[in-house]
């Protein structure tokens, strides 16, 4: 499902935005562009991505993308000024790091020139099909309250589908957060100069996964890591050959 959203959605490299509100503007007009988002549905999108939302590993009482969508009807309604829709109130979401991000132990553990990559997937009820966006930013900007610890932000992943779906669109999510933790695809994703170099990066990926049935193992049990990790230069040197045909900076430490 996360190829076919690679395959189909909107891909948007190094892309010149420093404010998330000039990210999903873009690729909101991006998507109108080209025929897969109704110009209507414009203010709706932006509104959704513009709230505030609930980090994964958060039990929190903001609200989820999920959540949002349920009221983005009301707020869109006849009766609303469309000028307010548009404007810059429009962004839930703070400028400036929150406490919460400042005090985040896990900056800790990161190196000093991480750079982050936010997947942001939700349900609404106005969407008849799928929007989905991947995009890489030219310079790794801050983008406020939105990372869950205040690094810059490089990539950004969203999917905003249809009510029902939930939980694959969160399987997504998690799928796309995985490849993104890849020290090989989180290469090719710097690299990239188009969408079939995701489309083979997520390939090669799943070349190299190994499976648990369910079934075969209990969950429960922790699995250790083992005592040596297999060298990755069998997979760097597959792309070694074509880093030269791949554009972009050279990764940082990931995020």
């Amino acid at each position: 499902e996360l190829r076919t959203c690679i395959e189909k959605g909107t891909i948007m490299l190094d892309m010149e935005a420093s404010t998330l509100s000039q990210v999903v503007e873009m690729i909101t007009d991006n998507q109108i562009e080209i025929g897969q988002l109704k110009a209507d549905l414009k203010d709706k999108v932006m509104y959704t991505l513009l709230r505030k939302h609930r980090h994964q590993t958060k039990k929190s009482n903001l609200r989820s993308l999920a959540d949002i969508g349920k009221t983005v009807s009301s707020a869109n309604s006849p009766t609303t000024p469309h000028k307010n829709l548009a404007s810059s109130s429009m962004n839930d979401i703070s400028d400036k790091p929150e406490k919460d991000q400042l005090k985040n132990k896990f900056m800790k553990k990161l190196p000093r020139d991480a750079e982050a990559s936010n997947v942001l997937v939700g349900e609404v009820d106005f969407l008849d099909a799928p929007f989905v966006a991947f995009v890489r930013l030219q310079q790794a900007v801050m983008l406020g309250a939105l990372t869950e610890v205040p690094v810059p932000t490089r990539f950004l992943f969203i999917l905003l589908g249809p009510k029902g779906k939930a939980k694959s669109y969160h399987e997504i999510g998690r799928a796309i957060a995985t490849l993104m933790s890849d020290e090989i695809f989180h290469d090719i994703a710097y690299k990239a100069k188009d969408r079939q170099d995701l489309l083979a990066g997520i390939d090669e990926f799943l070349d190299e996964v190994i499976v648990l049935p369910p079934g075969e193992w209990d969950p429960t049990i922790r699995i250790e890591p083992p005592k040596s990790l297999p060298s990755s230069d069998k997979r760097k040197n597959m792309y070694a050959g074509g880093d030269s045909q791949m554009n972009g900076d050279a990764p940082h430490g990931g995020g």
